[in-house]
C-alpha cells in the first residue's frame, strides 16, 4: 500500500466533523431565525472541536460557499441521473431534456432549503 492509499483516521474524523457542522448549518438555514453561520459557533453547537474544522472553514463565507457548491452538485447529479436513465430507455433529445428538468424538480422537492439556498432568498447578513 502506498502512502496515498494509506487510511488516515484523522481524515475520517475531519469528514465526520464537517458533516456534523454542515448539518448544524443546514438546520440554522432552515429555521431562518438569526442565521449565525460562524464556523466556530457551529462547531461547538454540533459537538465538534472548532480547531478541527478551522482550516477547512476559516469564516462564514467559506462555509456558505461549501454549502452552495454541495447543493449545486447534488442538483446536477440528480439531473444527470434522470437524463442518463431516459437515454438508457431510448428517449429522444427532447425527452432527455424533460427528464433532466424533472430530475432537478425531484431534487428540489426533496431538498427545499438547499434549492432556496441556491435559487431563492439571500442568506441574512
Amino acid at each position: 500500500m502506498t502512502t496515498s492509499e494509506a487510511h488516515d483516521p484523522r481524515q475520517d474524523s475531519l469528514d465526520a466533523a464537517v458533516s456534523r457542522l454542515k448539518a448544524e448549518a443546514g438546520g440554522r438555514l432552515t429555521a431562518r431565525h438569526r442565521v449565525d453561520l460562524d464556523p466556530a459557533g457551529l462547531a461547538r453547537a454540533a459537538g465538534v472541536d472548532p480547531a478541527l474544522i478551522e482550516e477547512r472553514f476559516p469564516d462564514r463565507d467559506a462555509l456558505l460557499t461549501d454549502l452552495v457548491l454541495a447543493a449545486y452538485n447534488a442538483m446536477g447529479d440528480s439531473a444527470e441521473r434522470a437524463a442518463a436513465e431516459a437515454q438508457k430507455a431510448g428517449a429522444e433529445l427532447l425527452s432527455r431534456w424533460v427528464a433532466c428538468c424533472e430530475g432537478v424538480r425531484t431534487w428540489a422537492l426533496a431538498h427545499p432549503e438547499e434549492y432556496v439556498l441556491i435559487w431563492g432568498r439571500p442568506v441574512p447578513g
